[in-house]
């Protein structure tokens, strides 16, 4: 069940990241939508359900391989993008570079998680 979790958390992550990528290219080219994907309330979205996956599936991944590195990266992709949204105060570009280095670290804790899942071919439930 956490290959699904780590799948789902990854897709999450990699959405953020091109997301947070291509805001700019949306602003400049339909102003419109750009501008609704700028607004803080669209990274909350994003971490309201990207929090709860990361948790359930790199903490299970934990008490499972002890990999205190994806644990760690989790953490640290989780507090950029609490950061992102509680800090920076409609600030766009601090903003966007925070949501950024939270998915891709995010993205690599769950993919850690599910490298070693599959090296020892197993399946948390």
């Amino acid at each position: 069940m956490s290959h699904f979790w780590d799948r789902v958390g990854i897709s999450a992550s990699a959405l953020c990241l091109i997301h947070c990528l291509a805001t700019p290219f949306l602003v400049l080219l339909i102003p419109f939508v750009g501008e609704a994907f700028l607004h803080q309330w669209f990274h909350r979205v994003i971490l309201i359900f990207v929090f709860p996956i990361a948790v359930w599936a790199l903490w299970r991944g934990y008490r499972m391989h002890r990999l205190k590195t994806m644990l760690v990266l989790g953490a640290i992709g989780l507090l950029f993008m609490i950061l992102a949204i509680t800090c920076v105060n409609d600030q766009p570009i601090p903003e966007m570079s925070l949501m950024v280095l939270g998915g891709i670290s995010l993205t690599l804790a769950h993919y850690l998680n599910l490298r070693a899942c599959q090296k020892h071919h197993h399946h948390h439930h």
